[in-house]
């Protein structure tokens, strides 16, 4: 496995199918990014609510927008 690390701010958006596992990568990201991130297009069941409370343990600030979108301030 070879890893590159570069340096420098990131901004955009990606969108992705519908996933349990991608939800979760992308809690995971929102939870070690800076400022805030919105996620949209997810499936609310009993692993995704996982994620959640397990990001809020580690101090992540959910807030749900609407039954599938929800802002992640992290850092």
């Amino acid at each position: 496995m070879k890893i590159t690390v570069v340096s420098g701010e990131v901004e955009g958006s990606l969108s992705t199918p519908c996933s349990k596992s991608y939800a979760q990568r992308a809690f995971a990201a929102a939870l070690l990014a800076e400022g805030r991130s919105t996620i949209r297009g997810l499936e609310l069941c009993d692993d995704t609510r996982s994620a959640i409370e397990a990001i809020t343990a580690l101090g992540a600030k959910v807030e749900w927008i609407d039954e599938n979108t929800c802002t992640i301030e992290g850092g």
